[in-house]
């Protein structure tokens, strides 16, 4: 709110002429439905259409903020009739504390005169809360938690100085006097309590997303009206269950270093993977969630269903990292040269599930040095599956020879990773066409 009336304060300032002219003042006072001061609301006199320029009113000439005994003042208005209206521009309320215009009374603005006792209530509030609470088993461990606005918007004419409100589907066009303003939605930030508590308070209505920092994968989209919200951030009822495994059980060579497993569901966890693969969520509540490695393929490695009791044995294959080299053979022996394509060109590992990983060895083409290779090689993730592998986007001049894994032959053989013998080396064997 602050910023919006730095922005219109601003505006006000230059309009021409008014200055010069004498001015007039309202004040008032605006308070609850219960009949206690509304501190800290948005008031502004919007000038009342000509019957004969009906395109011409809607101006907002005066800007202001109740204070904490719910008290206004309305300076600089240049003499006329306007609507005094306050509260949230999607939902404002009308003196006397009516919701529509066709039941607002319009006030007179004399030049050097203060109009006062403008006192009504806001049937509507200025804004709603939203809480809640977030698990406290969730890794990483989020600190924050952010409200980000995904739909309604203000859009602005800067040569009419109008700008439309969008909500739900609704617009509402409001003629801001002496030129336009734009405004953009930005998240609001609530810090974690120790228990995981949060609190948003003077929420304008419209559609949120609800969001955790650091990043757990945990969200929720909120509608927002008029009533508070209060609310589990996706958390079932009921106590958590242990969910444990292996990864690579046939594993006789180390994998990738440091690896771990990712739990996604309706919540995100993380944990490490001990020096036998064995793994371990000690507090994972009902709901379906799929696992996978990282570092590895972000492919789901296993899908599982908690109800009400441990889920145990497991078995996630794992991760290997294979590096791979790419040869052009030119039998005419040219020195360094480069070939072009449209797309990068791309190892394409299909497991027999119909997973598959794409891996960029050349991107835009391939320069090949004189020794024959080209680029510097590339590293494809994979998971200890079976593929069948297969070259795409070849650059222009350029066919394919060879695919070897070690000894086997790509082209004619699937690629076995069980991880019972070390990772081999992939070999790209391209050659220049005639």
């Amino acid at each position: 709110m602050s910023i919006l009336l730095l922005l219109v304060s601003t505006l006000l300032v230059q309009l021409p002429g008014t200055r010069q002219a004498q001015m007039g003042v309202a004040t008032g006072q605006i308070s609850n439905l219960e009949g206690k001061p509304a501190p800290g609301i948005r008031v502004s006199a919007m000038s009342v259409p000509d019957p004969k320029d009906p395109a011409g009113g809607g101006g907002l000439l005066s800007l202001a903020e109740t204070d904490a005994e719910g008290k206004f003042r309305l300076e600089n208005i240049p003499p006329g009739r306007y609507y005094i209206q306050a509260g949230l521009l999607e939902f404002p309320t009308y003196y006397p504390g009516v919701t529509t215009l066709e039941s607002a009374k319009a006030v007179s603005i004399e030049a050097g005169v203060t109009t006062e006792g403008l006192d009504f209530k806001m049937p509507r509030p200025p804004g709603v809360r939203i809480s809640g609470r977030v698990p406290k088993n969730l890794t990483p461990q989020p600190r924050m938690a952010m409200l980000m606005p995904t739909a309604g918007s203000v859009t602005t004419n800067n040569s009419t100085g109008s700008y439309s409100i969008s909500f739900n589907g609704a617009t509402t066009v409001v003629r801001m006097a002496g030129g336009g303003f734009s405004m953009m939605g930005m998240p609001q930030q609530a810090t974690l309590g120790a228990d995981g508590t949060f609190e948003f308070v003077r929420v304008k209505p419209g559609n949120y997303m609800l969001m955790l920092a650091p990043s757990t994968g945990l969200s929720r989209n909120i509608v927002v009206d008029d009533k508070d919200i209060d609310l589990d951030l996706g958390a079932p009822a009921g106590p958590g269950f242990k969910v444990s495994g292996v990864v690579g059980a046939n594993s006789t060579f180390p994998g990738i270093p440091n690896q771990r497993v990712v739990l996604s569901g309706w919540m995100q966890m993380e944990t490490t993977i001990d020096a036998s693969g064995r793994f371990e969520f000690p507090n994972v509540p009902d709901g379906t969630y799929s696992l996978h490695t990282i570092p590895g393929s972000r492919s789901p490695a296993a899908t599982i269903t908690v109800r009400g009791q441990d889920v145990s044995g497991i078995t996630l294959p794992g991760s290997v990292e294979v590096n791979g080299v790419v040869i052009v053979e030119d039998p005419t022996g040219a020195a360094t040269s480069t070939y072009f394509s449209t797309a990068s060109t791309t190892l394409v590992a299909t497991s027999l599930n119909g997973s598959t990983v794409y891996t960029q060895i050349g991107r835009g083409g391939l320069t090949v040095y004189s020794n024959g290779s080209a680029g510097s090689g590339f590293t494809a993730t994979l998971y200890e599956k079976e593929y069948r592998v297969s070259v795409e986007n070849l650059p222009s001049g350029l066919s394919l020879r060879a695919l070897t894994y070690g000894t086997v032959d790509l082209l004619k053989e699937p690629l076995k990773l069980d991880g019972s013998s070390r990772p081999q080396q992939i070999r790209v064997t391209l050659v220049k066409e005639p």
